[in-house]
């Protein structure tokens, strides 16, 4: 597997109602966070099987993704809810101060 992008959102995006009207169909990715949540994106490039594929991502505890087959390969998206600092320190969710929560838990691919 060859990862082509990939980043961790410490915060994740700002809310925008615009966004929250557009319908979810089953090519989007959708994950259980709030718009504050911590997640990993991936956009990975692989020659594996859609089976090996699928058992790497199980393995790293991916479990929202898609993979798109092409002549050369697969292209796959993937996203993963990261452990936020609040949880990791038992401490409530206080959206006063996010920004001070900074030691989410790490996450990356590494080519294989």
């Amino acid at each position: 597997m060859l990862v082509i992008y990939q980043c961790s959102f410490q915060s994740g995006f700002m809310s925008r109602p615009d966004i929250a009207q557009i319908p979810c169909t089953e090519n989007v990715l959708s994950l259980d966070i709030e718009y504050d949540d911590p997640f990993w994106f991936g956009i990975i490039f692989a020659q594996n099987k859609k089976e090996e594929i699928k058992k790497k991502l199980e393995y790293k505890k991916i479990v929202e993704y898609k993979i798109v087959e092409t002549e050369y390969g697969s292209i796959v998206i993937a996203a993963r809810k990261l452990i936020p600092e609040w949880d990791k320190l038992k401490l409530p969710k206080d959206r006063s101060v996010l920004g001070h929560y900074t030691e989410h838990e790490c996450f990356d691919m590494n080519n294989e």
